[in-house]
């Protein structure tokens, strides 16, 4: 389910589940690289910018059961989604308790940081259109 790659699209393809943490209606935003790229580079020499962290996102939040609808439609299959209790999936795998931003050994980037210590996207995005 994290940092799978192309798994889920590979079981969708073979007709087999696909899991998905809790209800699935836990809302998550999907964002175009050129649609992080600008205001990122914006922020290069900002002295504003210096030290502080920014959550780059699209507006738009989208359930994980939307998502992988939406996946299995691009595929032109039907998705098999199977909801599990996010207790029992960290029982199983317990390395994926805490803050969805940690880097884990073997990790080769995080995952989208989401944190009260975030600045507002109003303030990333005053800085970024200058």
């Amino acid at each position: 389910m994290f940092n799978e790659g192309d798994s889920v699209a590979h079981r969708m393809l073979a007709g087999r589940p696909v899991i998905v943490a809790g209800d699935g209606a836990t809302p998550w935003t999907l964002t175009r690289p050129a649609d992080f790229a600008v205001p990122f580079v914006n922020l290069f020499g900002e002295d504003a910018a210096f030290g502080e962290d920014f959550h780059i996102t699209s507006d738009n939040a989208y359930s994980w059961d939307s998502i992988y609808r939406a996946i299995a439609a691009g595929l032109g299959v039907e998705a098999d989604i199977v909801h599990v209790p996010t207790d029992t999936l960290i029982r199983y795998h317990p390395d994926w308790e805490g803050p969805s931003w940690a880097i884990r050994p073997g990790q080769l980037c995080s995952t989208t940081r989401r944190s009260s210590a975030l600045l507002a996207t109003s303030r990333a995005r005053k800085i970024s259109a200058k």
